[in-house]
């Protein structure tokens, strides 16, 4: 048996051993001694012929096996070893009345994972005979149970059974707890890196719990839990398959019964019920072995069932590895499970199942592998896909917003020719319109949403679309007022932006009249009574959007001139918030057009009556300032041009200062005048002056200084309400910019709900 034929021989007759679940070794040059006396406690004396399970008390006691061995011919004179394969339990040797050492000295333990082996005295057996006394700890159940045969043999001849125990039990366990402790803590660092991929927190349970048992057999429980160890490992390999079965419904989208669920969670209850009553070390292993094996085989049954259900609807190669591990656990546990319960030790103290686990382990990551990969897969052939879908939503919105692009210079073109054909016309029909009436038949009018001094708003239905929005025309009996209307359009037309009310559409109705069509805000204004009274940050936040709005405007060159909380409408956002949108371009200009071109119509324009202060101005007025700063009313009949030099246009408390200067200083210092006027009385709930600047300034009088608003509004930042008060300032240069504020208003802590603003 010692060359390499002999060696592969033995190998093969293993490995067929194992398939055929026999025993595996051969002999070689050995002796088994079966025939043995026992010497232990009283009523416990009597011949044993191995294999044999002893009777014994269930506490802690000394027993002792004892032969008279004749010593073959051919070995006297050589020294001769003692290989005891397995007897899980602290064991001394006496050869003729001397204590031999053991070539394996292990730790003060309960139990003994490995196998035993002495050398025997140089002299011992010369005379033919020897008188062994085998000494045995009796700790748990099994340390009673003789299963396999010590072996004489010479020093230094093979043991085959030796060999084969220490592949199997010592190499295997090893080989099972690196890998299967390796897959447990990959599964538990990805359930901790993502909590709802739930089936990587089971794999988890499933691995650790099957990692137990070589864990056992390596003797690495022992020094940690004690004699505890047998049931630690029981209950892992009850709660394993359980977690196991709750992969493969995670996995594979399977929607277990009310049965199932009950069915698994009782076994695993009773189990481990079963085990907690039967804990003690000398009672373990009979209740142990049933309860482990029952769990494993049933959870084994209905795994490769499950497999073969899905065999037509899924990756074949997936289930593969899927039923392959199955298969290889539950062909080599159930030897195990019979060897524990003390049925019977089939292959003489080796233990196959942590090969069983091993096999499991790497074909379970292989399966799990083989569906990352594929999911992988797909998802390059859904990003393949997506990336073409992208493309050609790309390519249809660079479309779409040249469309838009189109629309919005056609709006304008349409709104510049309706201002050129009404600005020099006389008067029309004041226009009335009632619910269900069409306009040019395309918009169905709902209702009224209010009437101001310029015009009506009314709500309306697109025909084509269902969609809701807001349609106004101009009350006014003049062509000017008209084109006003239709200016509107073409301001609102250049600028597109989510702070900015957007246009749909202008034209001429074919009743005559101008109508402009906007989005419909459902939403209250800044003028409204609830707007009072608001916190802070929630002030802060719609100022923030009025900022970017106002931003929006000045990049395409437009101020507003008529900012004030009425032209601030607030529509509800899906995360609670609001969204502020600017409207009312009626005198809005372009900084970079002549100062006589028209502009769109005012909601409020600032006029002084002869006699009349300034803020007593009526929605309808219009002032006009001579060269030699002599104020009269204008006469809107003979204007024709939409804003004339000399004009000052907007709501009086809100009007910069510059705009009633000859010519007027038009830039987008003007509006954030407006916007620090808005700013203050939302702050406060009060205006900054008592009497509007523009008339101070029209009087030659004096301009007073606001109230500090840091003392009117303490809860607000000292950098913001000096910011604030800036621009409030007579001289637009020192105005902060609309970059500044917005700057420092997106560095202020966000409200609840702020996001977006």
């Amino acid at each position: 048996m010692g060359d390499g034929g002999a060696t592969r021989r033995r190998w093969a007759r293993c490995g067929l051993a194992l398939l055929l679940l026999a025993g595996c070794g051969d002999a070689g040059d050995t002796q088994e001694l079966r025939a043995w006396r026992v010497d232990g406690p009283p009523g416990t004396a009597r011949s044993l012929t191995v294999p044999a399970h002893l009777e014994l008390p269930r506490r802690r006691l000394r027993y002792a096996l004892e032969a008279e061995v004749p010593v073959p011919e051919r070995w006297r004179g050589r020294r001769l070893d003692l290989h005891w394969t397995h007897l899980p339990a602290p064991v001394e040797l006496e050869v003729d009345g001397a204590r031999v050492p053991p070539l394996d000295p292990a730790p003060d333990l309960y139990r003994r994972p490995g196998p035993h082996r002495w050398h025997l005295p140089a002299d011992a057996g010369a005379d033919g005979s020897l008188h062994l006394r085998l000494i045995v700890e009796h700790t748990w159940a099994q340390s009673a149970w003789v299963d396999v045969a010590p072996r004489l043999l010479p020093t230094g001849g093979e043991d085959p059974l030796l060999d084969d125990t220490q592949l199997h039990n010592r190499a295997g366990a090893t080989v099972a707890v690196v890998a299967i402790l390796q897959f447990a803590l990959f599964f538990l660092v990805v359930f901790l890196w993502n909590r709802q991929r739930r089936e990587y927190l089971f794999f988890f349970v499933q691995f650790l719990g099957g990692a137990a048992y070589p864990a056992f057999w390596l003797g690495v429980l022992t020094p940690v839990v004690g004699r505890a160890d047998g049931l630690v490992v029981a209950a892992a390999l009850v709660i394993a398959p359980v977690a196991a079965v709750k992969v493969t419904h995670h996995y594979f989208a399977l929607e277990p019964t009310r049965f199932e669920r009950r069915f698994w969670a009782g076994l695993a209850t009773l189990g481990l019920l079963a085990l907690f009553v039967f804990r003690d070390p000398y009672v373990m292993s009979y209740a142990g072995g049933p309860v482990v094996g029952v769990s494993v085989g049933i959870a084994t049954l209905y795994q490769l069932y499950t497999g073969i259900r899905l065999w037509g609807s899924w990756d074949r190669l997936t289930l593969v590895f899927f039923l392959g591990g199955w298969l290889g656990l539950g062909a080599l546990a159930w030897i195990d499970a019979l060897a524990w319960s003390g049925v019977a030790d089939l292959l003489h103290g080796i233990r196959p199942a942590c090969w069983g686990l091993a096999i499991y382990g790497i074909l379970q990551a292989l399966f799990v592998g083989r569906s990352y990969f594929r999911s992988l897969a797909q998802a390059d052939a859904l990003n393949e896909r997506l990336q073409e879908q992208l493309g050609a939503a790309e390519a249809r919105k660079a479309e779409l917003d040249a469309l838009n692009t189109e629309l919005r210079r056609q709006l304008g073109e349409r709104s510049q020719r309706i201002v050129e054909a009404l600005a020099a016309s006389g008067s029309l029909a004041e226009t009335t319109l009632e619910p269900g009436d069409v306009v040019h038949g395309r918009y169905r009018v709902i209702g009224e949403l209010g009437t101001g001094g310029m015009g009506t708003v009314y709500e309306v239905e697109r025909e084509t679309d269902g969609k809701r929005l807001a349609l106004k025309v101009a009350q006014e009996r003049r062509g000017v007022a008209l084109a006003r209307l239709a200016r509107e359009a073409q301001v609102a037309a250049q600028v597109e932006h989510e702070n900015v009310v957007a246009i749909v559409d202008v034209d001429v109705a074919s009743g005559g009249f101008v109508f402009v069509v906007l989005e419909l805000v459902e939403g209250p204004s800044l003028a409204d009574p609830g707007a009072a009274d608001r916190p802070v940050p929630w002030c802060l936040d719609v100022l923030a959007q009025v900022v970017e709005g106002l931003g929006a405007l000045h990049a395409m060159g437009i101020v507003h001139r008529d900012l004030k909380p009425g032209n601030v409408l607030l529509a509800e956002r899906e995360d609670g918030g609001v969204r502020a949108k600017i409207t009312d371009f009626g005198i809005s200009r372009s900084v970079t057009a002549p100062l006589d071109e028209g502009v769109t119509v005012p909601t409020a324009e600032l006029g002084k009556r002869a006699g009349a202060p300034l803020s007593d101005v009526t929605a309808t007025d219009a002032l006009s300032v001579t060269p030699g700063g002599t104020v009269r009313p204008s006469a809107a009949g003979k204007l024709h041009s939409l804003t004339r030099t000399g004009l000052v246009a907007g709501t009086p408390f809100y009007v910069a200062p510059e705009l009633t200067e000859l010519p007027p200083r038009i830039t987008g210092a003007a509006d954030l005048f407006s916007f620090g006027v808005l700013a203050y009385e939302l702050l406060t709930g009060q205006r900054p002056f008592a009497v509007p600047l523009a008339e101070l300034q029209l009087d030659g009088a004096a301009l007073p200084e606001p109230l500090p608003l840091r003392e009117a509004c303490a809860a607000l930042e000292p950098a913001l309400a000096d910011l604030f008060e800036r621009c409030l300032a007579p001289e637009p240069e020192a105005r902060p910019s609309v970059s500044t504020l917005r700057a420092a208003l997106a560095s202020r802590p966000r409200a609840q709900g702020s996001e977006g603003a």
